[in-house]
């Protein structure tokens, strides 16, 4: 699917379940700066596309890959908290991907239920949204480590729904990664997928309900809840 969703697609949404790395935040570059820069003081520098082989994986998926790709050799929980250590400082800074601010404003304005899904932990998302004024607006926040199981599994969007009261059929999920639309259409969600310009994968794209470049495609525009 690549077509973007119509106003009749959004009518029939109870509720939206954001991503955030990468879908609200733009946060990747500097996530994958840290880790580039972790990853080189543990013995193991990580090419520019490790990237794509990182974006949107929970912690035990990257550490896996970190293993068995590039050749990372330390305690998981000592790598981690380093990386955390430094992320929760660089995103005090993280500017807003375009059309979340517009995204998050409409569905307040229409009385919509939305939340934020990650597979960053909470500490990440309270650091990453807490500059934006819009992110007070999105409460129910759930990160990696408050579900038993990350994307691409589909805990977290179930819990999210459950918590809003909708079911998650009812549901629109905004995502970057395939490891997301796989977790919202596991779910029994709807997904946008947004590609900022790059080819997704072949499974990211068979996932997908709908494609677009970018968030700003799409103009956010929901009935108000009576």
């Amino acid at each position: 699917m690549t077509r973007a969703p119509t106003p009749d697609d959004l009518a029939a949404v109870d509720a939206v379940l954001f991503d955030m790395d990468g879908t609200l935040v733009d946060s990747e570059p500097i996530w994958f700066a840290v880790m580039q820069e972790v990853a080189a003081q543990f013995g193991a520098p990580l090419p520019d596309d490790a990237h794509a082989h990182l974006r949107g994986v929970d912690r035990d998926a990257g550490m896996a890959l970190l293993r068995a790709r590039y050749g990372l050799e330390v305690d998981p929980p000592a790598f981690w908290d380093a990386v955390m250590a430094r992320l929760v400082d660089a995103v005090a800074a993280v500017p807003a991907m375009p059309g979340a601010a517009a995204w998050v404003e409409a569905l307040v304005a229409a009385g919509r239920p939305r939340a934020v899904v990650s597979n960053s932990p909470r500490a990440m998302i309270e650091a990453s949204l807490a500059p934006h004024p819009w992110g007070a607006h999105v409460t129910v926040r759930l990160g990696a480590d408050e579900v038993p199981r990350p994307k691409p599994a589909p805990d977290g969007y179930r819990l999210a729904a459950q918590r809003l009261g909708v079911a998650p059929e009812r549901c629109l999920v905004l995502e970057d990664s395939e490891a997301g639309v796989l977790a919202a259409r596991a779910a029994g969600a709807a997904s946008l997928l947004i590609t900022r310009g790059e080819a997704p994968s072949r499974a990211a794209r068979e996932a997908a309900t709908w494609e677009v470049a970018t968030l700003e495609a799409v103009r956010p525009t929901f009935d108000p809840v009576r």
